[in-house]
């Protein structure tokens, strides 16, 4: 199961402050990579690492072969590396990078396995423009702090939103789901908050097209806090995207990009890429 935590909803109902959440790092345009273990497991989700500004600067191309284990969730864990090139400049990148994938556990007699010595190879590429790109030709996105509508302040509803968060915690997600639909908002902001923690438990449970639901409604009326809401839909559009609703993908992608500002190749690759799948699809015709 992919867990999804937001560790930003605990603090929002305890506190109206909010940190800086920028997206400034550098990142690359073309990642492959190849998973090459022994027992050929495939990752369910993946993120392609930072490309090192000092790198891109450079022109720098490479490729770092790591060697990991899996847990029992699913998360790569003792990674070490066991090649690069060059030596030393995109290892923390690609450590940093697959610490963040997430694998099927793998269940033998309905017990989770502990998978030992996998390896993957993450190999660094730039293409022209993004080998010109400079630090201060950066965009950043730097959420505002939440007004004074963007808080929680009916008290039951901030006991049971509590309740519902601590659950998810302890991995009781169909507990959580079950106290957030008892929750009655009392604000605009208080639905689409809710409303936005069910979408993110129920993509934890895997049931995307109820969490494809529930984090439209609660991202189409705007009224989350910035951090919130970019994170809200960007999940949508991944989502999205791995499920193969791509026209969804490509509207979600774009308004992540006109939400935050940020001009992040990644999410214009992604964009691209479920554009042509859509062509892919499209029935041929004289």
């Amino acid at each position: 199961m992919i867990k999804i935590r937001y560790l930003a909803i605990l603090l929002v109902i305890i506190s109206t402050g909010c940190a800086n959440n920028k997206s400034s790092e550098l990142t690359q345009t073309n990642i492959h990579h190849e998973n090459q273990s022994k027992n050929n497991t495939a990752p369910l989700l993946t993120q392609a690492p930072t490309y090192p500004v000092y790198a891109a600067q450079q022109g720098l191309t490479g490729s770092v072969r790591l060697m990991f284990d899996i847990d029992p969730m699913g998360k790569p864990v003792n990674i070490r590396v066991t090649g690069s090139q060059p030596e030393g400049i995109f290892d923390s990148a690609a450590i940093q990078a697959l610490a963040r994938w997430q694998y099927a556990p793998k269940i033998v007699a309905n017990t989770p396995q502990y998978q030992r010595d996998l390896t993957v190879q993450l190999d660094f590429n730039l293409d022209k423009s993004t080998a010109q790109l400079k630090p201060e030709a950066k965009q950043e996105f730097t959420p505002r702090k939440p007004n004074k509508d963007q808080v929680l302040k009916n008290k039951k509803v901030i006991k049971l939103v509590k309740k519902g968060f601590n659950l998810n915690m302890q991995n009781q997600i169909n507990l959580a789901i079950e106290t957030m639909h008892k929750v009655k908002p009392t604000t605009p902001f208080e639905e689409a908050f809710v409303t936005r923690m069910l979408g993110n438990f129920y993509a934890e449970l895997e049931e995307f097209d109820l969490a494809i639901n529930y984090l439209k409604q609660a991202t189409d009326p705007r009224l989350l806090s910035d951090a919130d809401q970019a994170a809200a839909i960007k999940l949508l559009a991944d989502i999205n995207y791995y499920q193969g609703y791509y026209l969804a993908a490509i509207d979600s992608y774009s308004n992540w990009s006109n939400f935050t500002g940020v001009a992040d190749p990644l999410i214009f690759e992604r964009i691209a890429e479920a554009r042509a799948k859509l062509n892919s699809q499209a029935p041929y015709t004289n």
